[in-house]
């Protein structure tokens, strides 16, 4: 079965157009490329606005609660249990020096030999959740203290 696009004008196949329940054909007026075009040009005119509003999108309520039902469901598959045991392993044997750093200050947090301080040792922010950055690896026990953002922004650098 054929039908024009309203759009360019060209007799084409309905499989050339969209699916849609509310036109009478089941298909939509305008055919597959001239819908890829427009869209492609209204994205190129509007970037800014379709930016904050895909920011804001993903902090709404309900997409928040989506992201939390498909996170949970897919946390107990065997499956992904194993995917991410494996990565583990890869990431151990590949860096092994850094692993067995944060071990060694993790047991010494524990064991009380090192004392987690209350300020960023770069900015002085005082944040409950300080980073330990460690300089030297095969030093596991001598690293800064520093805010999530300080981290950050030595490791870009």
């Amino acid at each position: 079965m054929k039908k024009i696009c309203t759009s360019c004008g060209i007799e084409k196949d309905l499989e050339d157009f969209y699916r849609h329940d509310m036109m009478k054909d089941g298909h939509l007026n305008k055919c597959k490329d001239c819908v890829k075009s427009r869209v492609k040009s209204h994205r190129a005119a509007n970037i800014e606005k379709i930016r904050e509003y895909d920011r804001l999108r993903g902090r709404t309520e309900e997409r928040k609660l989506k992201n939390k039902q498909r996170h949970d469901k897919m946390i107990h598959e065997v499956e992904y249990k194993n995917r991410i045991r494996a990565a583990k392993g890869k990431y151990v044997k590949k860096y092994r020096d850094r692993t067995n750093a944060r071990r060694r200050l993790a047991y010494a947090l524990y064991i009380g030999k090192v004392k987690r301080p209350d300020n960023c040792e770069k900015c002085g922010e005082a944040i409950q959740h300080l980073h330990a950055h460690h300089a030297d690896y095969s030093k596991p026990l001598e690293v800064i203290w520093l805010c999530p953002k300080c981290h950050g922004f030595i490791h870009q650098r």
